[in-house]
């Protein structure tokens, strides 16, 4: 059952309380609503123990709130600057690159996942892009020392199939839009 208004008997709205062994009283809606509704439901206790336990209660829920919102990072943290915004100077950009996935490794796949920091990786080429801010680029993979490269500008995880068993390197290089390396790293792994 749930509390609900009905007329009380001045004409005035009044509020019934569903009890939980049954019966319902009638509350009529005047000031100190909250103090008079545990007052009828609790008759055993005071008017001063349940406003200390309604301000207890409060300042419980203002701490857990306070807490919540300390401990919450904002977008900006996370993803960095707004790209609709122009930045009059930005730090260095470099690339963070985690070691291959061992589960993938076993069956012969490599699933290599970065993240460029400083620089918004999109399919945006040539000498004109240089002048975007935030700065923008893409990346270059080079696969065992290969005379051949690709360049990759979907932000998505490398996926490289095919290789032998044996000991491989991948150079990433993170490039801006006219193909200058700005920053880059190295892997080795072994492909069992």
């Amino acid at each position: 059952m749930w509390p609900s208004f009905a007329k009380t008997s001045t004409g005035g709205k009044g509020l019934i309380l569903p009890f939980l062994f049954g019966g319902h009283r009638q509350l009529a809606l005047e000031g100190h609503v909250a103090i008079r509704c545990l007052v009828l439901v609790y008759p055993q206790l005071s008017r001063r123990t349940v406003m200390r336990h309604a301000f207890i209660g409060l300042i419980g829920a203002a701490a857990v709130l306070c807490a919540s919102t300390a401990m919450a990072q904002t977008a900006r943290d996370i993803r960095g600057p707004a790209p609709v915004v122009p930045l009059a100077s930005e730090p260095a950009p470099r690339i963070v690159i985690d070691p291959p996935l061992a589960d993938s490794l076993v069956h012969g796949r490599v699933v290599i996942q970065y993240r460029a920091v400083n620089l918004r990786i999109v399919p945006v080429f040539g000498p004109n892009a240089l002048d975007v801010l935030p700065r923008i680029g893409h990346i270059h993979v080079t696969v065992d020392d290969a005379p051949w490269r690709w360049a990759d500008a979907s932000g998505e995880p490398l996926i490289i199939n095919g290789l032998p068993a044996g000991p491989h390197k991948v150079l990433i290089e993170l490039v801006n839009a006219n193909h200058q390396t700005l920053d880059k790293g190295i892997l080795t792994f072994v492909i069992p």
